[in-house]
């Protein structure tokens, strides 16, 4: 339906947003990446387009794409709370240290914290893991305590983060799959 509405309007940047949405969903992500670029292309203040896209080459493994999509987002919506968390849990546990930034993870994910005024469990574990990226274990260990008892939707993967924390190592996320 989206193909359709796209070839009846193939100036609406929504429908190349939406679309994209759906190849995401699909894990089709390189399809994705496309359509969010053709909507971007057609309306650049798409903000969400940009958090998308971001969260699409973060899948990738393409992180600096993903934190300047992020920062588009955040420069047209600074309030974005996910697009915050996103950029704070890049910079703290991307397995290519020419990327990782602790200070700066702990100011974004500080502020993703603030936005959502400690109600987000996936905040509570971005400033946790921005913690543990400068070496502040205990901070790491208290904060990722709160995730857990606050219900994080990847129990098991929270536990886990835990125990690194525990054992003062950082949490690194995987590398994306060829």
């Amino acid at each position: 339906d989206l193909t359709e509405s796209i070839r009846l309007d193939p100036k609406a940047a929504r429908g190349f947003s939406n679309r994209g949405n759906v190849y995401a969903a699909t894990g089709q992500l390189d399809k994705a990446i496309d359509d969010y670029t053709d909507a971007l292309r057609l309306d650049p203040n798409l903000q969400m387009t940009y958090s998308n896209r971001g969260n699409a080459f973060d899948l990738l493994g393409q992180h600096k794409k993903a934190i300047a999509d992020f920062d588009h987002a955040i420069q047209l919506d600074g309030q974005d709370s996910e697009a915050w968390r996103y950029k704070a849990w890049i910079l703290a546990t991307s397995p290519d240290g020419s990327i990782r930034d602790g200070k700066t993870a702990i100011e974004c994910a500080k502020k993703a914290y603030d936005l959502t005024r400690g109600g987000d469990p996936l905040c509570i574990e971005a400033l946790a893991a921005a913690y543990a990226e400068v070496n502040d274990f205990p901070a790491a260990v208290k904060w990722q305590e709160q995730a857990v008892s606050s219900g994080s939707p990847d129990r098991e993967g929270a536990a886990e983060r835990l125990a690194l924390y525990q054992a003062s190592r950082p949490y690194r996320s995987s590398p994306a799959k060829p």
